[in-house]
């Protein structure tokens, strides 16, 4: 049964911003892919990260139908809507409308990004 794959959890799981409970092999994957390589130093422990972003980003060009060029993973919301923000053409009639309800942990962002942005973009916040 598909509920067998994940940990287990108390109640019903109900955290909207969450991906889900995590596999019960992400534990182990993880020690494989992440802390062992780490705990063992070394110069070449970025070799293997950054060879780990890249089957990432061979797989979503896979599942999408795209190149894997055309994928950049952040570690986060935040990141990713900076980065999206500042790679817009910079013009005095566009508008960026941020609306931090939607994404709580991008709301930190906000102020510095509205600073950065004034001089080229007309920011709205609808919040």
């Amino acid at each position: 049964m598909m509920e067998d794959k994940f940990v287990e959890q108390q109640g019903t799981y109900m955290l909207s911003h969450s991906v889900g409970l995590p596999l019960k092999t992400a534990k182990s994957a993880t020690d494989i892919g992440f802390w062992h390589p780490w705990s063992k130093g070394g110069e070449n422990v970025w070799d293997h990260w950054l060879a780990g972003i890249e089957r990432f980003r061979a797989i979503l060009a896979k599942l999408l139908n795209s190149d894997s060029s055309q994928f950049c993973p952040q570690s986060n919301i935040s990141s990713a809507v900076n980065k999206i923000i500042f790679s817009l053409e910079r013009s005095e009639h566009k508008k960026v409308i941020l609306m931090s309800a939607a994404y709580v942990s991008a709301a930190p962002r906000r102020s510095s990004t509205r600073r950065l942005l004034r001089t080229s973009l007309s920011l709205h916040d609808l919040t």
